[in-house]
């Protein structure tokens, strides 16, 4: 079989099949690398889970700051209530950690500024996150709450 035009050599075909086996082992190994590394890059860390478990309470859950209207029974997420926005409610709702909070929540339409901390803060900030939020008082305004964290 040796004819030209009849196929490939025997020795050239281990060759072949040689190189075409690296080519996909390559392909494999790039791809495992990539999927490895987006799926890691995306993943919290136990600190930063705990941290914004706490920061998604303070925006979406009735116990800490969110308006809750008792007429219909149901919480307004990402709405606080200026009201609820004391010392006293941030350290029940933090009862259960040790991170500490500063809490500031300020009305963007009228300029007033609340600030809370939390009964273990020490002014020792480690990151700080802000999120846009409306506020109820009497009536709705625009504003934003800036989170100071300290371990």
């Amino acid at each position: 079989m040796n004819k030209k035009g009849q196929g490939y050599e025997e020795g050239k075909m281990v060759i072949y099949i040689f190189f075409a086996i690296f080519i996909l082992l390559v392909m494999v190994l790039v791809f495992a690398y990539i999927v490895n590394h987006f799926k890691f890059s995306t993943l919290y860390t136990s600190k930063d889970l705990e941290e914004n478990l706490l920061i998604q309470r303070f925006t979406r859950s009735p116990d800490c700051f969110v308006y809750f209207d008792y007429e219909i029974n149901r919480p307004y997420p990402n709405l606080l209530d200026w009201e609820k926005f004391t010392e006293e409610r941030l350290n029940k709702c933090l009862s259960h950690t040790k991170i500490s909070f500063q809490l500031t929540l300020e009305n963007l339409d009228n300029n007033e500024k609340k600030v809370i901390k939390s009964a273990n803060w020490k002014n020792q900030i480690k990151r700080s996150l802000s999120k846009d939020v409306l506020i109820k008082n009497d009536d709705i305004y625009r504003g934003n709450l800036k989170i100071d964290i300290q371990k």
